[in-house]
């Protein structure tokens, strides 16, 4: 469960990273003052009274000289395409465990030990691959 959670985050940077620059970047500040009143907030009903309070929408508009109404048109816009574009690009991520195959060259040292034997207490090596 954590493995898809984390490949779902990897698709969800990578998509924020494909935007152009400015969009981005609005999207981000938004992303960013929403956690902030998120990791602050007590309730849900605590949540929203925070972003009523100070609107990362109307702070993006003002920072970015936008209106209100164009930022979030396309903070909507950027939420609707991740999530279309997100099964797409976690479905094109695929990891290979790679762990026995290299540890059947040995170690650092040289010593060639059972693979088994070499992944105990070691890290796991992947091999990350894209492809649609």
């Amino acid at each position: 469960m954590e493995h898809n959670q984390n490949r779902m985050m990897f698709a969800r940077t990578l998509y924020i990273h494909s935007l152009p620059s400015i969009d981005r970047a609005i999207y981000e500040f938004v992303d960013e003052l929403e956690l902030e009143a998120a990791d602050v907030a007590v309730t849900s009903d605590h949540f929203l009274q925070l972003l009523r309070h100070q609107s990362p929408i109307e702070l993006a508009a003002e920072k970015f000289n936008r209106t209100p109404k164009d930022v979030y048109e396309l903070v909507m816009q950027i939420e609707r395409n991740i999530q279309d574009e997100l099964d797409a690009y976690s479905d094109s991520i695929k990891f290979v465990d790679y762990t026995d195959v290299l540890s059947l060259y040995g170690d650092e040292r040289g010593d060639r030990s059972d693979a088994a034997d070499m992944s105990i207490g070691r890290k796991k090596l992947f091999l990350m691959t894209f492809g649609k």
